[in-house]
């Protein structure tokens, strides 16, 4: 009798630790469930912004730029993953010595630069601001820059602005 009950028990055990096991694997997948689609959604919402945004890893290399930044870059977009700043002829090519600065102190740097749109060729007045990502305990990693056209007015459609009653 001795023998069932403990046989009893470890099977018990065995099966709760089976469905223990089962809700750890489904909380997992719900949960890389949701990840993928706050990733998507940030994806998206970077793709579709109509101002430039960009990334570069702490030693200048690109790691991003969405499509407003792309039009505004030369080489295209995909070529420049990786690259090193100093081999780009961007036109969101920023003095090193700003980055670095940004870098540095681990604050945000805002500077107005003029430039050639890569496109088509029209000057540009962008106000820039370059923001340190942190990477935890382990200090800053790059820098995410964003770009203000000074020069395109408001950035949202007349017919989208709310009129007054």
């Amino acid at each position: 009798m001795v023998g069932a009950m403990l046989f009893f028990e470890v099977v018990t055990d065995q099966v709760l630790m089976a469905r223990a096991q089962q809700e750890s694997v489904q909380k997992l997948r719900a949960s890389e469930a949701r990840y993928r689609g706050r990733a998507e959604l940030l994806l998206h919402c970077l793709e579709a912004a109509p101002f430039p945004i960009w990334a570069k890893d702490a030693q200048g290399r690109w790691l991003l730029a969405n499509p407003a930044a792309a039009a505004l870059l030369v080489p295209a977009r995909p070529s420049l993953q990786g690259r090193p700043v100093d081999g780009d002829r961007s036109a969101l090519h920023i003095e090193r010595d700003l980055e670095e600065r940004a870098l540095r102190e681990g604050a945000t740097v805002r500077v107005e630069i003029g430039l050639f749109n890569a496109g088509n060729g029209i000057p540009r007045r962008l106000l820039v601001s370059m923001v340190p990502m942190r990477a935890g305990e382990s200090g800053i990693s790059g820098l995410m820059g964003f770009a203000h056209d000074l020069d395109a007015g408001s950035l949202r459609p007349a017919s989208s602005c709310p009129t007054s009653a």
